[in-house]
C-alpha cells in the first residue's frame, strides 16, 4: 500500500484540491488550489471552529482517501495535540485529540469564545501554522513532513496551563479526596487529564468528605473524636459525648458557623458590593469593599473601637443596618469584627465607577487582628482560626494577601512569621501601608478570632476523656505539607526523644544534665536536647525536629505547643504544669496525641515558692529539680505507648515482613 501520491496522480490530486478550495474557506484565507474570492478578513478570536477548518485542509487534503485516516491522524498529532479549548483557554491535551481529524466532527466538549489573557501571545504562532497549512500542497510530501516534524516543537511550546492547574492545589496528599469531594469541576477535569497527579484518590473521592459537607456521614468524615467514657455534666453517652466534641471543636464548629452565615448587606446587581457575617460578626466576607483611610486615626491602641467613621467603610448594597447593630453582643478587639464594621455604610454609587478608588486591590484578602507574635500558644490561635475560616471560605488558596488589622502606629513582632508563607504566597501587609488612600478591595475576608467566647482554642471547654479531631489534624499535616518539613522515619530499633530546654529566667530544669545522662543508658533511646529560641534555630528548623520526636518532654510553656506538629504516634511530656494542667493537655486531645505529666508531687523540688511580680508566690515563676529514677520510669512509659501505637511506622514495617 503506497500512502504518497506518485508523479503520475498530480492531476488527479491538484483536481482534488481544486474541489476542496471550490467549497472550503478558512478565517484567514480563500484555500489553497483555488482563486482568492475576496481580500483574506482580519483574524477573527480564535474558536474551536477555527482549529477543526484548519486542520481539514492542506497537505491531508492531497492525500489518496485511502492515505487520509493515517498521516491525518498522524499530522495531526504533530499539529494539534497540543492545544484543545477547556473553559475558554486553550490547553495541552492528550493523543486521544487528534482523533477528531480522521472523521469526528463533534465540537469539542468547552467551546473557546475566544482567546485568554495570553491569546495575543499565541496568535502569530496560530497564524504561522494556518500558513503552514497554505504552504503544504506545494511542497513534495516528505519535505512537508520534515517541516512539520521541525516546527512542531516550537509550536507546542507556546502551550497555556489548563484552567484547573492541579500542581496549584499545594495541598497535602490525604486531603486530596477531601477537598475534591464538593468540587466536582475539579473532579471531571482531574478524570479527563491524563496529566492529574491525583487520580489515585479518584476511587475516593465519594466517599470522603471533611465532615460540614451537606450529606455527610461521619463514617466518611476526615476523622471523628473517640471518647473513653461519657460524663453525665456533659453528655449521657459516648456517642452524645462524641458527637458534642465534634461540635466543639471540630469540623462540627466549622458546620455551625457556616449555618450562621446571614447577609447582612446584599448587591442589587451584578458588581456590587456585599456583606456576610456568621453571628455576632466573628466571621465575615465583602465582596468590593470600600475603605477610605485618609484621614487614620492612629494612636497607642491596636485596636480602635471608633477607627472608622459613618461613608469611611462600606458598598454599594442594601444594608439591613437594623440585623447588622444586632450583632455587637460579642463586641471585643479578639472576639468579633462588630467594632470594624458597625460603621458599615451603603454606599448610592459604585466607588470604583465614582472614582473614589484610589487603589483597586484585585487579589482576595484576609484581615487579621493577632493575638502575639511573640508566643507560640497564642499565635496558632491566629494560626488555626485562619486555617478554620479557609475551610468557611472554601478555598486554600495561597493567592491571598494577608494584611494585619492594627490601628496602632507600631511594628508587629513574629517568632513565627515562617507560617505565613503556609497561608499565602506575598509578603505580609499592614493596614497603615494603605494610609492616605480611598482602597476598594474585590473580595475581603475577616476571619474567626484568636479569643472568641467558645472559640478555639483559648480556653475552650470542651468534654473530658475525648481526643482526636480531625480539624486540627488536618491543620498540623497543612502547615507541615506546605513548609515542606518531612517526616524521617524512624529506626526500627529507636524511640526518638526530644527534651525542650528553656532559656528563660524560670520553669528551667535544674537537673537537666542528670536527666538527660539517665535517658542516655537506655540504648534503644535516641536523645536530643533542644531550645527552640529563635535567635538560635529557625522556626522551619524547629517543626522538623518536633515532628521527627517520637517522645516530646518540656516544663509548661508555650513551646509545649509543637505538640500540634508531633507525628500520629507521638507522646507529649509535660514534665510540670505548674498547676494548670487543662492547658496543654486539652490541646494535645484535640490533636490527638497521648497527654502525660508528673504524677508524683514528693517527687518534684520546687527551687523556691516562685515570685509573681504582682501576684506573690506563684508555681510557675521558679525552678524545679525531678527524682530520676521516677523520670525514667514515666519516660519509659510513653516509649511503651509510642512502641504500641498501630500508626508507629517500625511496627508497622517490622508486620509486614
Amino acid at each position: 500500500m503506497t500512502f504518497f501520491p506518485t508523479v503520475g496522480d498530480n492531476a488527479t490530486h491538484a483536481q482534488s484540491r481544486s474541489k476542496v478550495a471550490d467549497r472550503t474557506t478558512t478565517p484567514w484565507g480563500s484555500p489553497p488550489g483555488g482563486p482568492r474570492r475576496e481580500p483574506a478578513p482580519p483574524p477573527a478570536p480564535l474558536t474551536v471552529t477555527m482549529l477543526h477548518a484548519a486542520r481539514s485542509r492542506g497537505f491531508i487534503s492531497g492525500l489518496p482517501r485511502h492515505a487520509r485516516g493515517f498521516w491525518g491522524g498522524f499530522f495531526t498529532f504533530l499539529s494539534f495535540c497540543l492545544f484543545k479549548t477547556h473553559r475558554g483557554r486553550i490547553v495541552p491535551v492528550a493523543a486521544r485529540s487528534a482523533l477528531a481529524a480522521v472523521g469526528e466532527t463533534r465540537p469539542w466538549r468547552h467551546d473557546a469564545k475566544v482567546v485568554s489573557d495570553r491569546g495575543e501571545k499565541l496568535r502569530p504562532l496560530l497564524r504561522l501554522r494556518a500558513a503552514l497549512s497554505t504552504l503544504e500542497p506545494t511542497m513534495a510530501p516528505w519535505s512537508a513532513l520534515c517541516l512539520w516534524v521541525v516546527l512542531c516543537p516550537c509550536l507546542g511550546g507556546a502551550q497555556i496551563s489548563p484552567s484547573t492547574n492541579f500542581t496549584n492545589f499545594n495541598l497535602h496528599p490525604e486531603h486530596i479526596p477531601y477537598y475534591l469531594h464538593g468540587r466536582p469541576q475539579e473532579t471531571e477535569s482531574c478524570v479527563a487529564d491524563p496529566r492529574c497527579p491525583y487520580k489515585r484518590h479518584l476511587s475516593r473521592v465519594n466517599s470522603s468528605c471533611w465532615g460540614y459537607e451537606e450529606g455527610c456521614v461521619p463514617r466518611h468524615s476526615f476523622r471523628f473524636p473517640v471518647c473513653s467514657s461519657s460524663n453525665t455534666a456533659w453528655a449521657n453517652s459516648v456517642e452524645a459525648a462524641e458527637y458534642l466534641y465534634w461540635r466543639q471543636a471540630d469540623f462540627g464548629y466549622v458546620k455551625e458557623r457556616m449555618g450562621e452565615l446571614k447577609t447582612l448587606c446584599r448587591a442589587r446587581q451584578t458588581g456590587d458590593s456585599s456583606l456576610t457575617c456568621v453571628k455576632y460578626t466573628r466571621y465575615c466576607r465583602a465582596t468590593n469593599l470600600y475603605v477610605d483611610l485618609r484621614k487614620p486615626r492612629r494612636g497607642t491602641d491596636r485596636f480602635s473601637e471608633d477607627f472608622f467613621e459613618a461613608g469611611e467603610i462600606g458598598g454599594r448594597c442594601d444594608l439591613d443596618a437594623a440585623a447588622l447593630a444586632a450583632e455587637g453582643e460579642h463586641k471585643s478587639p479578639l472576639q468579633s469584627w462588630f467594632a470594624e464594621l458597625q460603621s458599615f455604610t451603603q454606599l448610592e454609587r459604585q466607588p470604583e465607577e465614582s472614582g473614589r478608588c484610589d487603589l483597586v486591590v484585585e487579589t482576595p484578602t484576609y484581615f487579621m487582628k493577632l493575638d502575639a507574635g511573640v508566643n507560640m500558644y497564642h499565635h496558632f490561635c491566629d494560626f488555626v482560626n485562619l486555617y478554620t475560616s479557609q475551610h468557611i471560605n472554601g478555598s486554600f488558596s495561597q493567592d491571598v494577601n494577608i494584611v494585619m488589622w492594627d490601628t496602632s502606629f507600631y511594628g508587629y513582632g513574629d517568632f513565627f512569621s515562617d507560617t505565613w508563607s503556609a497561608f499565602t504566597n506575598f509578603n505580609i501587609t499592614h493596614l497603615k501601608d494603605y494610609d492616605q488612600k480611598r482602597v476598594c478591595f474585590r473580595e475581603a475576608i475577616f476571619p474567626l478570632l484568636p479569643r472568641m467566647r467558645y472559640g478555639l482554642f483559648y480556653n475552650t471547654p470542651l468534654v473530658p476523656t475525648c481526643s482526636g479531631t480531625g480539624l486540627f489534624r488536618a491543620f498540623s499535616q497543612h502547615v507541615l505539607h506546605r513548609l515542606r518539613v518531612a517526616q524521617e522515619w524512624p529506626k526500627a530499633d529507636k524511640v526518638r526523644v526530644t527534651l525542650l530546654e528553656r532559656s528563660t529566667q524560670f520553669r528551667r530544669i535544674l537537673n537537666q544534665d542528670e536527666l538527660i545522662k539517665a535517658m542516655k543508658t537506655v540504648s534503644w533511646l535516641e536523645v536530643r536536647l533542644v531550645d527552640f529560641n529563635s535567635r538560635h534555630i529557625g522556626f522551619v528548623d524547629q517543626l522538623k525536629v518536633t515532628h521527627n520526636s517520637d517522645i516530646f518532654i518540656g516544663m509548661h510553656g508555650a513551646g509545649l505547643t509543637h505538640l500540634l506538629f508531633l507525628p500520629d504516634w507521638a507522646v507529649v511530656f509535660e514534665l510540670h504544669n505548674c498547676d494548670d494542667r487543662h492547658c496543654y493537655m486539652d490541646l494535645a486531645n484535640l490533636r490527638g496525641v497521648h497527654y502525660m505529666t508528673w504524677m508524683k508531687d514528693s517527687l518534684v523540688f520546687p527551687q523556691d515558692k516562685g515570685h509573681h511580680p504582682t501576684m506573690g508566690e506563684h508555681p510557675k515563676f521558679t525552678n524545679y529539680s525531678f527524682d530520676v529514677g521516677e523520670f525514667m520510669r514515666m519516660v519509659i512509659l510513653a516509649a511503651d505507648k509510642v512502641l504500641h501505637h498501630p500508626r508507629w511506622p517500625a511496627k508497622r514495617r517490622h508486620e509486614e515482613l
